[in-house]
């Protein structure tokens, strides 16, 4: 029976901030999920942030590659924190005190992995001569044992094989036959072990990070790849769901055509699915993905979308995906048989790249955002045109570049030879047209095109943290169709400095606007958190507790100072808060110390008599009129005056027609 679904995934407005944990700080070599993801997870929150992506979070392999891990449903075990097995008692301190040095600004992922497996191991003995947590550890096992189990096995013979592929282990192996597994499993009893305990690890250190991120209204956005990597346990344990040939290697692979970044096209080297068998047993393969896929993020990017209407299909022997072909993919029915199992998907379609009318149409049936990529916008791609943000639709998630992509920064000063197939002449009509539309120089430009996108209909808009930063080309993530000097990127810790706002550069800072406290109900919580995020980006003082308030710091004092150091008030009137002793009492000493009350009515209610000789701002009007009321108010405007305009799209239209013809 056909599905069609009518109501989209609810997706609201809502910025965040690109950042893959290896790039995060520290001691060890790599980023981890622990101490440093918690400063990342408060620095998203006082800068008004509630989205982080990362990429893959898989156990990285060939190049490093988080695209190209050993396991589409494991975790990587470089980012397992170390101090957090210490605090367990599970490593000696020591240990970690005798570390190498490694590099701030890059992953030197040779060395890393050369330290920090066998402390893995050692972590796995302490635990194991602990007894600790061994019924949850068991639980975990038990539950996750579906492929949890060839998994293991699978990391467990590598080790074994001097980490050779798959396809090159002695026969018995390599076609899994019951007697040789059996074998195996007992002869590697300890190192099947191992490799369970450092996924349960984890698990562990995974769900205490994303409750971290919880509690301050963060959602991570993880990315699920198309494809899985030959050397994979996936491919070895389920050979019958891909395109191989008998001996284990792939009768056809993964890529795309000559694009912007390669006149030769990518050739991603992995296999490609066998969609009958895959449709027969029901998809549930991809069910069982996606569900534990959801089971550890809050949205989910999904990769080269169009390749799940039409792929490219190049033949397994070929060096370049010059001779690849379009090949119908499963289409429909997958997602059909994803919804009907899991419900209703919060997943972003990557739809970039030759899209056609028929992938469109099939994302739209699904009601899945698409992405827009900001730097595109100017140049020859196709999918330009699309990418100007005076054409976004609401449903869509804007980006100023991915993973992919250089920064910002790096972009507008290339020439364009060494990362695309752009020429002198494309990248100098691209520089012209971006200058007019974007109404700059090109200084701060990383920032001009943040705000672009923050000013923008686009109901989710994502920037690189590099770009935030304004790193140049130092800073990119991935070269598409190269295979080494990739993922290593790491920013440190003083990079990231209180004077960095996601909502303008520091230069526009006007720190004579007088501060203004904000005063509510919890109950009005989410009203609170819009307001006090639309009065910073048109460079308001606002002062407001969830915003504010850092681990560690005494809620109280910290609010009755706020208070105190703040000539204004903003006190958001509702039925809750009119019956709040807390904003009563902040009132009452607003009143007394004459400061500048704003009342802001939000629900109908009964004003208090000592509020009502003041003129309110009505915000049961549409939220556009009231907001420009309170500016007005307040003496703000949208912006900062030094700022690039956020021109209304019927100030600029003529304009941007006319620029739209020429280019």
């Amino acid at each position: 029976m056909s599905v069609h679904v009518e109501q989209a995934m609810n997706f609201p407005r809502s910025s965040g901030i690109l950042l893959h944990p290896t790039c995060l700080p520290g001691p060890y070599g790599i980023g981890e999920l622990g101490p440093q993801a918690r400063k990342f997870a408060d620095f998203l929150f006082a800068a008004g942030q509630t989205i982080w992506q990362v990429l893959p979070l898989g156990p990285t392999g060939y190049g490093d590659s988080p695209y190209q891990c050993f396991s589409a449903f494991a975790g990587n075990p470089l980012l397992l924190s170390l101090d957090v097995l210490a605090d367990r008692g599970y490593v000696d301190r020591k240990e970690l005190e005798n570390r190498p040095v490694f590099p701030a600004d890059h992953v030197d992922f040779n060395r890393v992995i050369e330290w920090k497996l066998p402390l893995l191991g050692k972590a796995y003995e302490g635990f194991a001569g602990s007894g600790a947590d061994r019924q949850a550890y068991d639980s975990f096992c038990r539950l996750e044992a579906w492929w949890l189990d060839d998994f293991a096995l699978f990391m467990a013979l590598k080790d074994a094989h001097d980490l050779t592929m798959w396809t090159k282990w002695p026969s018995e192996l390599r076609s899994r036959e019951p007697a040789a597994l059996k074998a195996a499993i007992r002869d590697l009893h300890p190192e099947i072990e191992r490799h369970k305990f450092i996924q349960f690890e984890f698990a562990r250190q995974w769900a205490e990070l994303r409750g971290y991120c919880s509690d301050r209204r963060i959602r991570i956005m993880g990315d699920v790849p198309i494809y899985v990597a030959l050397d994979s346990s996936d491919v070895w344990a389920h050979p019958e769901l891909f395109e191989l040939m008998p001996n284990g290697s792939p009768r056809v692979i993964a890529g795309v055509p000559p694009d912007y970044f390669s006149a030769t096209g990518q050739l991603w080297g992995n296999p490609i699915y066998a969609w009958e068998q895959h449709a027969m047993e029901g998809y549930a393969w991809w069910i069982a993905r996606l569900r534990r896929a959801l089971r550890m993020l809050d949205l989910v990017r999904l990769d080269h979308f169009r390749g799940f209407e039409a792929y490219w299909e190049v033949p397994g022997s070929d060096t370049t995906a010059v001779n690849g072909r379009w090949v119908k993919g499963p289409g429909a029915s997958l997602f059909e048989a994803l919804e009907a199992a899991l419900g209703q998907l919060p997943i972003v379609a990557e739809n970039l790249g030759v899209i056609t009318p028929e992938v469109e149409a099939l994302r739209n049936r699904f009601r899945f955002p698409g992405m827009a990529i900001l730097q595109f916008a100017f140049g020859n791609d196709p999918q330009a045109p699309e990418f100007v943000p005076h054409n976004y639709l609401p449903h869509l998630v804007a980006y100023t570049g991915t993973h992919d992509n250089d920064t910002v920064v790096g972009w507008w000063n290339s020439s364009g030879k060494t990362d695309s197939t752009r020429s002198e002449q494309d990248v100098r009509r691209e520089m012209e047209f971006a200058r007019e539309y974007l109404n700059t120089d090109g200084s701060q430009i990383n920032w001009v095109m943040i705000r672009t996108l923050l000013a923008s209909v686009a109901d989710t808009v994502l920037f690189p943290l590099q770009d935030v930063l304004g790193f140049g080309s130092e800073g990119r993530m991935n070269l598409p169709g190269t295979s080494s000097g990739n993922w290593r990127w790491r920013f440190r810790e003083e990079n990231l400095g209180q004077d960095v706002n996601i909502h303008r550069p520091q230069s526009s800072l006007a720190s004579d606007v007088p501060m203004a406290f904000v005063s509510y109900s919890r109950k009005d919580s989410d009203f609170a958190l819009r307001l006090a995020r639309d009065l910073k980006t048109a460079n308001a003082r606002v002062w407001l507790d969830q915003l504010e308030i850092k681990m560690g710091q005494r809620w109280d004092e910290e609010v009755e100072t706020a208070l105190k150091r703040s000539p204004r008030i903003l006190v958001i009137l509702s039925p809750a808060s009119v019956e709040s002793d807390n904003v009563k009492d902040e009132i009452a000493l607003a009143l007394d110390q004459k400061k500048a009350i704003f009342p802001i009515l939000y629900r109908k209610c009964d004003i208090p008599l000592r509020l009502l000789r003041l003129q309110y701002v009505d915000f049961r009007e549409p939220y556009e009129d009231a907001l420009k009321h309170l500016l007005a108010a307040l003496s703000l405007t949208r912006a900062p005056a030094d700022a690039v305009r956020l021109r209304t799209l019927t100030e600029t239209y003529d304009r941007v027609q006319a620029l739209t013809r020429r280019h």
